[in-house]
């Protein structure tokens, strides 16, 4: 199981998208006693195989070029190259730097769900940091600010996940983002250049943001649709099979509970009905 991981009571696959599922685990009668603490298995399946369905990754696997895209973006990206300089670092030469952006960036979170940081653990948890194949940060290059950093994690040779990416709010309006995926997606070119592919993630039930669309329009993401598969404890599935027929009531509420049972809710609802539409392959 070292492909799985646990966020939230939710055990979910964690490794290259395309790879077949292991579910060997679950045939262990006594798995559910042994992992109280899970609520739900999450998977994928079909991965690419459909034009569309309710549940897609966000991936690049065409080259990046600069030159290729609308000349309002590249503008945009070359402004932001003037303010910032990107490099590739060691975290753990930054600690006390990154704490302070980690700070700033979940500033810009909505209130029902802005995760509480602590310092101790944030900073410690950054030695762990040596898993990411690659950190970037974004330095300001007037006065060697650090206001920002995306973390990359290595799958496979050629599989990239884009995991994390965190900026100061303040420099969003120098497109710090853009500077930083520009760059990354430049150096990670070999990736690409060899069939392989760089992800954002899954579709996202919670988190308000357009950052999956940004990544379409300005850097020629695309979804890439595939199959939700979903798997309650026993004791949960009762309780939402009693709550999806009132599971409109949950939606949009600013109560972070009432956030994580809509999202539990629309996962039935989309595995339930995922409208999948199979490519026309001729």
């Amino acid at each position: 199981m070292d492909k799985w991981g646990k966020i939230n009571g939710a055990l979910l696959y964690k490794g290259n998208p395309k790879n077949k599922i292991n579910l060997d685990f679950l045939s262990d009668s006594s798995f559910w006693k042994k992992n109280r603490d899970c609520k739900l298995i999450r998977y994928i399946s079909n991965f690419d195989e459909y034009d569309s369905s309710e549940w897609w990754y966000i991936i690049k696997d065409t080259v990046f070029d600069i030159k290729k895209i609308k000349s309002n973006y590249r503008c945009k990206i070359n402004k932001s190259k003037k303010f910032f300089e990107v490099k590739i670092i060691d975290p753990s030469e930054y600690k006390e730097e990154l704490f302070e952006l980690q700070k700033s960036a979940l500033m810009g979170y909505p209130q029902k769900y802005r995760p509480v940081l602590d310092k101790e653990k944030f900073i410690k948890g950054i030695d762990s940091w040596n898993r990411f194949k690659k950190v970037y940060a974004a330095f300001k290059v007037d006065t060697n600010e650090l206001c920002g950093y995306a973390r990359f994690f290595q799958h496979d040779e050629y599989c990239y996940e884009l995991s994390t990416l965190k900026s100061n709010p303040q420099y969003e309006k120098y497109q710090i983002n853009a500077c930083i995926i520009s760059f990354a997606l430049e150096d990670l070119s070999d990736v690409i250049n060899n069939g392989g592919f760089i992800f954002d993630g899954e579709r996202n039930l919670i988190h308000e943001t357009s950052f999956q669309d940004y990544l379409c329009k300005y850097f020629e993401f695309r979804k890439a649709y595939c199959k939700l598969n979903v798997i309650f404890r026993n004791d949960i599935k009762i309780i939402l099979c009693i709550l999806y027929p009132i599971r409109n009531i949950f939606k949009d509420s600013k109560f972070y509970l009432f956030n994580r049972i809509y999202a539990a809710l629309k996962m039935i609802e989309i595995t339930r009905n995922p409208k999948l539409i199979n490519k026309n392959i001729s």
